[in-house]
């Protein structure tokens, strides 16, 4: 065969592949059909959005933060603000296997050190409880503890069988 028959028997498979290409190129999306179709996605998201933001607003909005501590002291306690710069003296935790009285004296001498007022104190005595102490704490009922010296009673009446 001679170099201008390969040639020519060349060609039509160039030209086969460039139907080919065309073709192809014929079926798939062109810029602006693509930019209709991103047009719709974006569309469409902004009306679920939309619709997201309408059911968001018609419901009650929340009056209490979502991860709020439900708390057993009543509303007049945990209605007075801590302090600025409020800061209480370190004691060491109280978990329910010691003298409770030992740890209630610490609590009130360091309480009382800072000024604190009842409504404070009964505040900050949960940060100083752990272990079963603290699990007691948080048993107690919602809304029955309205001053520190129910706290201290309760406390004192629960951990009596560690009192030396």
């Amino acid at each position: 065969m001679s170099a201008t028959s390969n040639a020519r028997s060349a060609r039509p498979e160039r030209s086969g592949e460039r139907r080919d290409e065309r073709t192809q190129h014929r079926h798939s999306p062109t810029r602006t059909e693509k930019t209709k179709v991103s047009d719709q996605g974006v569309s469409r998201l902004a009306r679920e959005i939309a619709e997201l933001k309408c059911r968001v607003e018609t419901r009650a909005p929340y009056s209490q933060p979502i991860l709020r501590t439900v708390t057993p002291f009543t509303p007049r306690v945990m209605s007075i603000p801590l302090p600025a710069n409020f800061r209480s003296w370190q004691i060491k935790a109280y978990n329910g296997t010691t003298n409770p009285q030992d740890h209630l004296s610490k609590f009130y001498a360091s309480m009382e050190a800072a000024a604190a007022s009842d409504e404070v104190k009964c505040r900050c005595f949960l940060a100083t409880l752990e272990g079963s102490a603290c699990d007691w704490f948080n048993r107690l009922p919602k809304g029955t503890i309205d001053d520190w010296d129910t706290l201290a009673e309760k406390f004192l009446t629960h951990f009596a069988a560690n009192r030396r």
